[in-house]
């Protein structure tokens, strides 16, 4: 399944973040997110990809067992649009 960051999201907008912790808002569902730091980094690999289509097994860290969650969380947000 390939994904990517919704258009409309701006991190420097959305997100709030210290060294361990960031706080992701989605502005499509008033919605907010407490999440590990590797959740922002996770969010600026796919916006880093300029856009392009990326398969989540290419930038998911398998020592962060709970992204896959976190995955499903940011699409339900609107964040994340998964694409066939």
């Amino acid at each position: 399944m390939k994904v990517q960051v919704n258009k409309a999201f701006c991190i420097d907008d959305c997100v709030f973040a210290d060294d361990k912790k960031a706080v992701i808002f989605s502005p499509f569902t008033s919605e907010t997110l407490l999440c590990d730091r590797i959740v922002l980094d996770f969010l600026s690999s796919l916006i880093n990809a300029k856009g392009q289509r990326t398969t989540l097994n290419d930038l998911m860290d398998k020592r962060h067992e709970s992204l896959n969650e976190i995955t499903e969380k940011l699409v339900s947000m609107r964040i994340i649009l998964l694409k066939e």
